[in-house]
């Protein structure tokens, strides 16, 4: 089903199981992956289908220290796409597991680590391959067929670890529009700007989303199960904006949301 924000009337709620907050790659394959499992699911974009300067507007931001990439630019919203499909839009495609090191405590850049590790990613790297429509279900080059005639060198050492990207540049606003546009379990709304989280009284459970339209119509969305799918700067945005009742933001409690990010 899909819901353009901009037809609702000012205060009217939308009821689901589950909202998802975001329809990049995580939220359209979340929401895709509950409805096909018969769990209705709500899934908010604050873009449309189209990418307009209104809504590119409301990424922008500032950034101190070293630039989004390497070679890139610091503008916010240059590398990321505000609307349905998210920065898919443009992604290239490269596709490759995080290692080790990733996780890793590195006291001299001030990280502190990961409470997981590159174990606990690894059963789903397989899914992941298959959803993305990569070749190989596997990152090891060895195991490749077109492989065995031209292997790599033989240099046997602990520190060296043999792996390989792919690229496949899935495009998942356009590919997976009609899965949910489609589905009886899914309500696609576009358009919905999230605002504000809202705490349960007395919890620290969410308990709905308020979101506006384009002309500033405020709305909300009421489901038990609140997934936050907009990435890692707009998520720590949202959740730092949300300080009526948890002063400091929504599980900020450590002031640690959004910390490795000097964006305002």
């Amino acid at each position: 089903m899909l819901i353009d924000a901009n037809d609702l009337t000012p205060g009217h709620v939308l009821t689901s199981q589950v909202c998802i907050v975001g329809a990049g790659a995580a939220g359209i394959v979340a929401a895709r992956h509950l409805a096909e499992q018969a769990i209705d699911v709500l899934l908010l974009e604050g873009g449309g289908f189209e990418p307009t300067p209104e809504s590119v507007d409301l990424y922008r931001g500032s950034v101190s220290g070293a630039p989004l990439a390497a070679d890139g630019p610091t503008d916010l919203t240059t590398n990321r796409l505000r609307y349905f499909g998210g920065s898919t839009n443009h992604w290239g495609g490269f596709c490759a597991p995080l290692g080790r090191n990733d996780f890793a405590t590195r006291p001299w850049l001030g990280i502190n680590g990961w409470p997981i590790d590159d174990e606990m990613l690894a059963p789903y790297y397989e899914r992941a391959t298959e959803i993305v429509g990569l070749p190989h279900t596997t990152f090891d080059p060895m195991s490749w067929p077109e492989m065995s005639t031209s292997p790599p060198l033989s240099l046997d050492h602990p520190d060296l670890v043999w792996s390989a990207g792919q690229v496949r540049p899935r495009r998942f606003g356009t590919e997976d529009r009609a899965s949910i546009v489609d589905s009886a379990r899914a309500t696609l709304v576009l358009r919905a700007s999230a605002t504000r989280l809202d705490l349960a009284p007395g919890s620290d459970r969410i308990e709905s989303v308020e979101f506006a339209s384009p002309a500033g119509t405020r709305l909300r969305a009421v489901a038990p199960i609140v997934v936050l799918a907009m990435g890692g700067i707009e998520n720590a945005r949202l959740l730092l904006a949300s300080n009526q009742v948890a002063t400091k933001g929504i599980g900020n409690e450590y002031d640690q949301v959004g910390a490795t990010s000097a964006i305002t």
